[in-house]
């Protein structure tokens, strides 16, 4: 049987861990629950979808902020597809302001394309060249082996988001001119896709009437970019059958 100083020296020994623990479960509990100025915000897309919105939020987010500001909730709702976000009041004033200037109807940009024929023909000029054209193949000129250059086709694309044009090709293909626009950030535009599809031919007779294999259409640039508005750049180039050839294309993105 345990003695009545033992038993007080149990107690003793019993509150002092007691006391030792509370200071760290209410610390724990402290860090555990948000800062007081933290809420949570429902915010309703007009034009970003889920995944777009979720990445413009996040991106609002200080720096280690961890639960003090993360998405709650994000997908269909009553109102449309809607947001909801956990993070404070600074926090929420900088979302607010980007889904201000990003979550719009899109703006219409227009861009002008043009198809080069470059080759290692003596004649070093370069033809009825656009300057834009002309200064932009400037800055690439020592990295092309080819000594002439001259337009082939060009025209025009206005969109938000997609379209499609067809120009004429340097060997009576058409060329089918596709375009992805992303978006618009103050002056710096972001081209998610451009493609450029040379058109197939279908078999054709000879003069002793044998028929010719048909040819598939054939991709000869498919890349992705940023510009500035105003700004005029080579995107891409294909070689044309093996030979000393190539097609350049040059995009303008008209103010």
């Amino acid at each position: 049987m345990l003695q009545r100083s033992s038993l007080s020296a149990l107690a003793l020994l019993g509150l002092a861990v007691l006391t030792s623990l509370t200071p760290l479960a209410a610390a724990q509990a402290q860090a555990a629950a948000p800062p007081p100025d933290v809420y949570t915000r429902v915010y309703i897309l007009q034009q970003l979808d889920i995944h777009e919105a979720e990445v413009l939020v996040l991106d609002q987010c200080p720096s280690g902020s961890g639960d003090g500001c993360k998405v709650r909730n994000a997908g269909p709702g009553e109102a449309g597809l809607t947001i909801t976000l956990q993070a404070d009041s600074a926090t929420h004033e900088r979302v607010a302001r980007a889904l201000a200037e990003h979550d719009v109807v899109p703006r219409t940009q227009v861009f002008q394309v043009t198809l080069v024929l470059a080759d290692k023909g003596a004649n070093g000029g370069s033809g009825e060249m656009p300057k834009a054209a002309a200064e932009a193949l400037t800055d690439v000129r020592e990295l092309l082996p080819f000594s002439h250059y001259s337009v082939v086709d060009s025209g025009w694309i206005r969109t938000t988001r997609e379209a499609e044009i067809t120009l004429a090709g340097p060997d009576g293909h058409s060329i089918e001119v596709r375009m992805l626009f992303g978006r618009r950030v103050g002056t710096q535009l972001f081209v998610e896709r451009f493609r450029l599809v040379r058109s197939g031919v279908p078999p054709q007779a000879g003069p002793g009437g044998e028929m010719s294999p048909p040819e598939e259409p054939r991709k000869l640039v498919e890349t992705s970019f940023s510009m500035g508005v105003g700004e005029t750049l080579v995107v891409g180039t294909s070689k044309l059958d093996g030979g000393d050839e190539a097609l350049l294309a040059l995009v303008t993105a008209v103010e």
